[in-house]
């Protein structure tokens, strides 16, 4: 091993730190009281090659992600990201009515920090709920917003969205199932300069916008009786439907950029689509049952907008998901062009899980526009006298090579755990062998680096 201290070292591996102070600081609360929730995410590290460089391992990047997303149903952002936000929640609900508040702050490990520098919201607050209109069939709902945006050096706004909305169910017959809803939405800014922040323009702006869509659907269901196996009754639930949505063509040149709020694009769309459910009951080991068998979904779009009207299809988007057992799962998602791109996005997840705890999954990527063409596999097995195994592989089509690679073995009787693992990345062989006590220096439990 050479001395990280070497000149060459960081040349050569491109790094962008020294190697002292160094650390990732990483945790999250979940907190119920009064009626309140508070949910507290942070993710802070020295520096943007720390968690690339310590990915695996029991206290590494992969297998902390994983721990924390099994404990609090949330991980941990992609550990290249340079902009890591660290954020305080608090919410209340009550009578078809919520209130959040947070605060959200970056963690900015850019290489080269040019301005405008990240934007934090100091604090940002979201009100929304519904409630019936008396004596009708109509509901009024509503998305109002308040945040300050700032930031060190750069353009910053205090902005208010309110979006309110009034929908309700259409007579159009017994058998359909028909919602109209008209909203309005206005957006007022009041723009702020920090630092070198230099913006060309009033200081105050606003925006008006008209919101209306249209959804009519059914849904139909029918059972059949089959007899395969311990099968005896197939339930298909069809749902066919289509929307309409518009939205005006408004200049929004002048408005600062935040987020996706600050740009919202016109619209005169006609989506259609068709929706399929299949079920599967009968009696296995003594037990009814009833299960989730497979779904298809298939929509598209129109686009009635002029500009359009050369290319007024977007492209065709299918999703097949199935399970031919409970402990298999399989999902497929595409995106056909219409214009003779053909297939330009698809997605492949498959994966298994027995009653001991073997687990095998694998994921396929392609996205055309991005040249996206890549596989990740995973697989662990118990194999005998507290005995495990496990590999994991994240390779690109595209480049031909190997992004990452684990083998780990491992000992775990019920007090302590003794690991010998491999970690392969370009430039980068690493073995370890580790031993762990239960419930010491791995709060979240024992995992396999890379799984």
């Amino acid at each position: 091993m050479s001395d990280p201290s070497e000149t060459d070292y960081y040349r050569d591996g491109n790094y962008t730190h020294t190697n002292k102070d160094r650390y990732w600081l990483r945790g999250k609360v979940d907190q119920n009281l009064g009626g309140w929730t508070t949910r507290l995410d942070l993710d802070v590290v020295s520096d943007r090659d720390y968690l690339t460089e310590f990915s695996s391992g029991l206290t590494g990047f992969t297998v902390s992600n994983q721990n924390f997303a099994e404990v609090f149903g949330r991980s941990f952002q992609n550990k290249t990201t340079d902009e890591r936000k660290n954020t305080l929640r608090v919410l209340k609900s009550w009578n078809n009515m919520s209130l959040q508040g947070e605060l959200l702050g970056i963690n900015d490990v850019r290489v080269v920090k040019s301005d405008p520098t990240p934007l934090w919201k100091l604090p940002s607050l979201n009100f929304t709920g519904l409630l019936p209109v008396a004596g009708s069939s109509v509901n009024f709902d509503w998305d109002a917003d308040y945040v300050n945006f700032w930031r060190k050096s750069g353009v910053g706004a205090n902005r208010v969205d309110l979006f309110p909305r009034l929908s309700m169910p259409l007579p159009l017959g017994d058998y359909l199932e028909s919602t109209a809803t008209v909203g309005v939405r206005d957006t007022a800014y009041l723009i702020h300069e920090y630092g070198n922040g230099n913006r060309n323009g009033s200081d105050t702006e606003n925006r008006f916008l008209v919101d209306l869509k249209v959804g009519v659907g059914t849904t139909m269901i029918r059972d059949f009786n089959v007899h395969l196996g311990n099968v005896s009754s197939w339930s298909h639930t069809l749902r066919p439907y289509v929307n309409y949505h518009y939205i005006p063509d408004v200049d929004q040149t002048s408005l600062p950029r935040f987020d996706n709020v600050d740009n919202i694009a016109g619209q005169s769309l006609i989506t259609y689509g068709l929706d399929n459910f299949f079920k599967i009951s009968g009696r296995e080991n003594n037990r009814d049952y009833q299960r989730r068998y497979a779904y298809v979904k298939i929509r598209q779009s129109y686009d009635l907008r002029s500009q359009q009207s050369d290319a007024p299809l977007t492209p065709l988007y299918m999703e097949i998901g199935y399970w031919p057992q409970r402990e298999l799962r399989i999902i497929y998602k595409t995106d056909v062009d219409m214009y003779g791109e053909g297939v330009i996005y698809h997605s492949l997840e498959a994966g298994y899980r027995n009653s001991r705890g073997d687990t095998l999954s694998t994921d396929y990527l392609y996205r055309k526009a991005e040249n996206i063409n890549s596989i990740n596999l995973s697989a662990k097995v118990h194999l005998f006298y507290n005995l495990l195994a496990g590999y994991s592989i994240e390779r690109s089509i595209e480049d031909s090579k190997t992004v990452e690679e684990n083998i780990a073995l491992i000992y775990q009787p019920s007090c302590w755990s003794v690991e010998l693992s491999s970690n392969y990345t370009p430039g980068n062989q690493k073995i370890m062998l580790m031993f762990t006590l239960a419930n010491i220096g791995n709060p979240l439990g024992i995992d396999l680096p890379g799984f």
